[in-house]
């Protein structure tokens, strides 16, 4: 298994032991990750929900990143994520997180 794959193993792994609990509840959110990822993604010059050769959709892909978008209490599921989206995408692109954290006030 080459270090990428071995890397991200170790990652989504990590990612799995450090989640929250099951039944814990979700914070109520402004805007849902998608009316985020539509600004982003259009402001960048991005294609949003790209399909990778996995089967799995890459959430914005520009000319040089593919993104993953997650609020910023999930944040250690999109270092994962970014890196799956990066090795699975048809053309090399580096892995990129959007971080949403919203201000209530």
């Amino acid at each position: 298994m080459d270090k990428q794959k071995w890397l991200l193993v170790v990652i989504m792994i990590s990612v799995i032991f450090s989640g929250r609990g099951y039944g814990e509840e979700q914070r109520s959110r402004i805007h849902l990750e998608s009316w985020y990822q539509e600004k982003w993604c259009q402001e960048h010059g991005g294609e949003k929900e790209v399909s990778l050769n996995d089967g799995t959709r890459a959430d914005c892909v520009t000319p040089s990143h593919i993104i993953e978008f997650d609020f910023g209490d999930k944040w250690y599921e999109s270092v994962a994520q970014s890196l799956h989206y990066s090795l699975n995408h048809t053309e090399k692109r580096k892995p990129g997180i959007v971080l949403i954290i919203e201000d209530e006030a």
